[in-house]
């Protein structure tokens, strides 16, 4: 093979490099979809069928329509934050709507999910108000006879335990891949308080950051907020046997914005890349990653690099 001639692993690697690029502009350039969005919203409005909540009597899809509402709360409310640049506020409510997203799917396949919410709400209700029993401002016996008022037996699962089994039962990881991709890198730079979370706090030279670093893109809650708004109200509408335009409708919008989802771990590691990468040699280092080996050939980069710049001068 001649010098100028480009190799089968040149092109594989350039082809991945495109692809890649793509995927990562689709993230980051603005997706302006304002009357789609208040279409879908009101769509998805009309997927809520009960008049009044039904309490105890509530059944799995009605567990869902609720959480189908606050999906449209917490998208407007992300959407709201991001328009007012509030980054920590738009990634918090980001993560609030995967996990209801998640628990609005998990409560369609599990077994009695109306009790183990009661429960889990007495739980709740009864941490709460726990540091009143300190100051004797409240008995014990008085708490312990609101969370057996509220009944229910068991508890929620953990958000994980949740996603693990949608995708036994519904054989699909939508709700894993939401779990991995957008919850947790969430939880641990946003949320919790941990190493990751304090390095946001630190420049690259050591000294501190009185505004932290922002591991996500701006868009991206947004990206977020939608999808998950998207994916509840497919769900729901496959549920309740709507018209299969409507459903399609849902869905396509759902994809589209979880397409254009990047997760605040490739943000972070572009960010990373862009300050230490040498460009003029990107295309072979990026093959060697995809491809999980070195390329064998006896070409340097810049032979790489001469061979485009020469064919570019020869058709002028």
């Amino acid at each position: 093979m001649g010098e100028d001639e480009a190799g089968p692993e040149d092109v594989d690697a350039l082809v991945a490099l495109r692809k890649f690029a793509w995927q990562i502009a689709k993230g980051l350039l603005p997706y302006p979809d304002a009357a789609r969005r208040r279409r879908i919203r009101r769509q998805a409005k009309a997927l809520v069928r009960f008049a009044r909540w039904p309490g105890n009597d509530a059944t799995p899809i009605d567990i869902a329509q609720l959480c189908l509402v606050r999906s449209l709360a917490l998208q407007k409310a992300t959407h709201r934050a991001v328009r007012w640049r509030q980054p920590e506020a738009a990634a918090l409510l980001a993560r609030s709507s995967v996990e209801n997203t998640i628990l609005g799917l998990w409560v369609l396949f599990a077994d009695s999910p109306m009790d183990r919410l009661r429960g889990s709400t007495g739980q709740a209700m009864k941490g709460a108000f726990r540091y009143l029993t300190d100051g004797d401002v409240l008995k014990t016996e008085l708490i312990d006879l609101l969370v057996e008022e509220i009944g229910g037996d068991g508890s929620l699962p953990h958000i994980n335990v949740m996603a693990d089994a949608v995708q036994t039962k519904a054989d699909s990881s939508l709700t894993t891949d939401l779990y991995r991709r957008l919850y947790v890198p969430l939880s641990s730079f946003f949320t919790h308080a941990n190493g990751l979370a304090l390095m946001r706090q630190l420049k690259s030279d050591g000294s501190a950051r009185f505004r932290p670093s922002y591991p996500w893109h701006r868009r991206g809650p947004v990206r977020a907020a939608d999808a998950c708004l998207g994916i509840m109200a497919f769900v729901i509408c496959g549920r309740l046997d709507q018209p299969a335009e409507l459903t399609k409708a849902f869905i396509d919008y759902a994809n589209a914005h979880l397409s254009r989802s990047l997760a605040p771990l490739v943000v972070v590691a572009g960010r990373g890349s862009r300050r230490s990468i040498k460009w003029s040699g990107y295309p072979l280092r990026f093959s060697v990653c995809v491809r999980g080996r070195g390329i064998t050939t006896r070409r340097k980069p810049r032979s790489i690099r001469g061979r485009f710049a020469r064919r570019g001068f020869a058709r002028i």
